[in-house]
């Protein structure tokens, strides 16, 4: 091999996977472990590309692919390239005053062939069936899983718990819970703290999931703002519903209009605002 490279050299015994995302990595040499070809491992990096980078490699994109077949002793193409929509017309397109196929917005969309082309290789190359090949990595369930248990466990403490009762009642009235005996800023101590502890173990389920840098949290803490805010401020039900609609929001936008993802999440927050400004279930339509 060459003494110098600009990129990572990789070499192993059993086989080698290479993705843009470690976990589709992962998924592609479980395949390979599993007793999988290439082509089967590949297909099921790619579905996994599928979910944890929808932005570049979403189902609804395109995926050529230069196949070489051991048995075939041959190189094949996939043109997984989207054809023109059927009504797509040369004179539907001269009807509309264009002389050429605009390069960019709704007129120039193709339909969808990415998932056909992983269907193709599956079919025609690999050796295991469709079931065996779509395996959702272990620890974004893991994640999940957490993430819902620590709500639900939130909710409970804040809402029927003394501890709870007392953190709601300094938030609204910190004087009047001062003046019953109650030492406010201990008790705020505690809350901080316990976000901060909070903070710290969701670090800790994200770095597996994507890069650790200093200020990795800097995207998941405008996101948590633009969260509270549309849910309402004070709501934990509120919170929930909120991030339903950013996740799903942040989710479609990236897979199908990715120049504008980053726009669509304070697009959705701007039509809340509008529609109830105190957010989804505020102190305005919620006591709680």
């Amino acid at each position: 091999m060459p003494g110098f490279t600009t990129r990572p050299e990789i070499r192993g015994t059993f086989g080698v996977v290479a993705s843009t995302h470690w976990l589709a990595s992962a998924v592609g040499m479980s395949i390979l472990e599993k007793g999988g070809n290439a082509f089967d491992a590949s297909a099921a990096a790619g579905f996994t590309l599928q979910v944890v980078e929808p932005s570049t490699n979403g189902p609804l994109g395109e995926a050529p692919m230069l196949v070489w077949s051991e048995a075939n002793r041959r190189c094949d193409m996939i043109c997984g390239q989207g054809v023109a929509p059927a009504a797509a017309t040369i004179a539907k397109f001269r009807d509309l005053g264009l002389d050429l196929i605009p390069g960019t917005g709704l007129l120039a969309a193709a339909v969808p062939a990415a998932f056909d082309a992983w269907m193709r290789l599956l079919r025609d190359y690999g050796t295991m069936p469709l079931g065996e090949t779509q395996t959702w990595p272990a620890w974004r369930a893991l994640t999940a899983l957490a993430c819902v248990c620590i709500g639900v466990a939130m909710r409970q403490i804040v809402l029927k718990t003394r501890f709870g009762m007392r953190v709601r009642a300094g938030a609204s009235n910190a004087e009047m819970v001062e003046a019953l005996g109650i030492d406010v800023r201990r008790l705020f101590a505690i809350v901080f703290s316990a976000g901060t502890a909070l903070a710290g173990f969701a670090g800790m389920l994200a770095a597996p999931l994507t890069t650790v840098y200093p200020g990795m949290g800097e995207n998941v803490l405008i996101l948590s703002f633009v969260v509270v805010v549309i849910g309402g401020i004070g709501s934990i039900k509120g919170a929930f519903f909120g991030a339903l609609l950013v996740g799903l929001a942040d989710t479609f936008g990236k897979v199908l209009l990715p120049g504008f993802a980053s726009a669509i999440v304070y697009a959705v927050m701007a039509a809340v605002l509008l529609w109830r400004p105190r957010g989804l279930l505020g102190p305005a339509f919620e006591g709680r």
